[in-house]
């Protein structure tokens, strides 16, 4: 399997056009050739998120990556508290995009949303 290929830049990102792409979807991409089904998405067997080795990169299903990160004990169920969800209100103010505090915070863009609609973690 060989070690990690660690992309260099803080969100393991890069911009094509007018989008953002994952450094493992795009590596996924050029070396298997294989789109991704719109159901699918990119999971790292490695635990890393900045690697975009190949050979470390499977399709898989949210539920499949979550329940393997589960049994690697990547997650413990809560992944913030309310010091980072003022963190994510701030940032957003100041000009960051929502995908990069997704990834930042490994949330769901749509858990993001959440937070800055004060669905999740209300602001007192």
């Amino acid at each position: 399997m060989g070690s990690c290929w660690e992309w260099k830049n803080k969100y393991a990102s890069v911009r094509l056009g007018d989008s953002i792409v994952h450094a493992s979807l795009l590596a996924w991409f050029i070396y298997k050739r294989v789109d991704i089904p719109l159901t699918g998405q990119i999971c790292h067997i490695c635990n890393n998120r900045r690697c975009v080795n190949p050979a470390h990169l499977y399709n898989g299903t949210a539920k499949e990556n979550a329940a393997y990160m589960v049994i690697c004990k990547r997650t413990t169920g809560q992944k913030i508290n309310k010091k980072d969800a003022e963190e994510i209100r701030e940032s957003k103010k100041l000009g960051a995009s929502v995908g990069s505090l997704a990834f930042k915070y490994n949330l769901s863009i749509s858990a993001i949303y959440k937070i800055l609609e004060g669905l999740r973690w209300q602001e007192n």
